[in-house]
């Protein structure tokens, strides 16, 4: 299936209309379709017969936008990595994904030079592309095919190791229609992307925008006072959040109600407390909650806490999902039985590169969390991803911790599990059996875990264990550390 190129469709459409605003600049349309042809000129001579996947380093910047765009226009997949991931990390993830260049932005420009270096290959700044004597013709595309491959962006399977998920155009168009009729969007609307673009999250925000017209406020990094001012001046009227974000902007609002300019808050990124929806809703403000994936690019269950959803619940299947719940025996779970969540629909992704992945014809894509379906159809999430702990919004899988712990060589073996944390949500504590006679502080498990790990992976706190719990087969029973004699490593 074939439709226009969405960007080029949108400038043809609204050219003077407010597409991109940050602090340095207000793009429209026009000027934000004319500086992605310029980009795209230059990746299409740079990428000619070398590959497709381009790795992309990239900020919350506004020259990251029309190369998104650029992307579309040349057909090129997008391999946008996480710039929070250690140089070793992101050096995988580049030859898991067999790109054929890297591409960065300024502000990360010693990371991405030194990792071409590395694994020898090139690495172009977007602004060098933007200025490419090459360049010199615009790049347009009149077409996309939805089938053509978009995007690839890690995560973590249940055994911790990262998985590169393929997503097409035809996902992140879908994922936006879906999104489109749960908070309908046009150029008098603003959406406050301050989560990364990296992120699917993030990324989705662009498609939106590009389809329906609205413009971006784009921040480089969220900052909850700042957001909170420009919410109160009204100059946005959509934002996703996560959780820790959200309760950031209630404590700087001191007990104010928001604007009814604000008209959506997308929140996601794992639990979120009573007491914070509480105080949210409140004080007015518009919040959906959500659940959804990378591998369903974006959310693909959500409610209004307007239409009342019971607590605790993700909402119900948006427009062009569906949701089934399968017990042990793989047949549908019935009301409140738990099960595994599957997820249907033109959202979800074929699979994965280099790993596969069974997608039932029937239910859809079996995500690996644990939930149930109330009588209503709300969406219940027990578990995500059986011992996945949600960090600041951000995915920590406890065996790729326990890798690299077990890895030092004072380390017999390593468990890792999670602990609430006011400020984070959630936090990763490590469980460790040392070397007889032997003993690790701290400050230096941190230093070693540093070397591997982004820091939001590393343990905030390490306690000696005399053994890992496991069962009969040799597994280790995370659940049951907490409850084990332990004691807190010295700093």
């Amino acid at each position: 299936m074939e439709i226009p190129s969405f960007l080029p469709k949108r400038a043809a459409l609204t050219p003077a209309s407010l597409a991109l605003v940050t602090e340095t600049v207000s793009w429209t349309f026009k000027t934000l379709h004319d500086r992605a042809a310029k980009i795209a000129s230059a990746l299409h001579v740079l990428r000619e017969g070398k590959g497709t996947r381009v790795a992309c380093l990239v900020e919350n910047v506004p020259e990251t936008v029309p190369f998104i765009h650029a992307c579309q226009y040349t057909e090129t997949v997008a391999v946008l990595l996480n710039t929070r991931l250690s140089e070793r990390e992101l050096q995988w993830q580049i030859n898991e994904a067999n790109c054929c260049m890297i591409v960065y932005t300024e502000g990360l420009a010693d990371v991405a030079i030194r990792i071409s270096k590395a694994i020898k290959l090139e690495a172009k700044c977007i602004d060098q592309l933007a200025n490419e004597e090459d360049a010199s013709s615009f790049f347009s595309p009149r077409a996309i095919d939805l089938k053509t491959p978009a995007t690839i962006m890690f995560t973590s399977g249940t055994t911790g190791s990262p998985k590169g998920v393929l997503l097409t155009w035809r996902n992140h168009y879908f994922s936006a229609i879906n999104a489109s009729f749960q908070a309908p969007l046009s150029s008098a609307h603003t959406w406050l992307t301050s989560l990364p673009l990296y992120h699917v999250s993030g990324f989705s925000s662009l498609i939106k925008s590009a389809l329906f017209g609205n413009a971006i406020y784009l921040s480089k990094r969220f900052d909850s006072e700042a957001v909170w001012r420009l919410i109160q001046t009204k100059e946005i009227s959509h934002i996703s959040v996560v959780t820790k974000m959200l309760s950031d902007l209630l404590s700087h609002s001191e007990g104010e109600k928001v604007p009814s300019s604000l008209l959506h808050v997308l929140l996601g990124g794992g639990p979120v407390s009573a007491s914070v929806l509480q105080k949210a809703e409140k004080l007015g403000w518009p919040i959906s909650v959500s659940y959804g994936l990378t591998e369903t690019a974006s959310q693909a269950v959500s409610s209004a806490i307007a239409d009342g959803p019971p607590q605790g619940s993700s909402g119900k299947a948006m427009s062009m999902n569906e949701l089934y719940i399968l017990n042990n025996d793989g047949k549908e779970a019935s009301v409140l039985e738990p099960g595994e969540i599957f997820i249907k629909g033109p959202t979800v992704t074929e699979g994965y590169i280099n790993s596969s992945v069974v997608i039932d014809n029937r239910f859809g894509f079996p995500t690996g969390d644990i939930g149930y379906l109330d009588e209503k159809q709300f969406l219940f999430v027990l578990d995500r991803r059986s011992d996945l702990l949600i960090s600041g919004g951000e995915n920590v899988y406890p065996a790729e911790i326990e890798h690299v712990l077990e890895d030092h060589p004072d380390v017999v073996s390593c468990g890792v599990t999670k602990k609430s944390d006011d400020k984070w949500g959630e936090v990763p504590v490590a469980y460790i059996v040392f070397l007889e006679g032997k003993t690790v502080r701290s400050s230096k498990l941190r230093d070693w875990c540093g070397l591997s790990l982004a820091t939001y992976k590393i343990p905030k706190e390490f306690r000696e264990i005399k053994d890992l719990p496991r069962n009969s087969t040799g597994k280790l029973q995370r659940h049951r550390l907490v409850g084990l004699p332990s004691k807190e490593l010295e700093d």
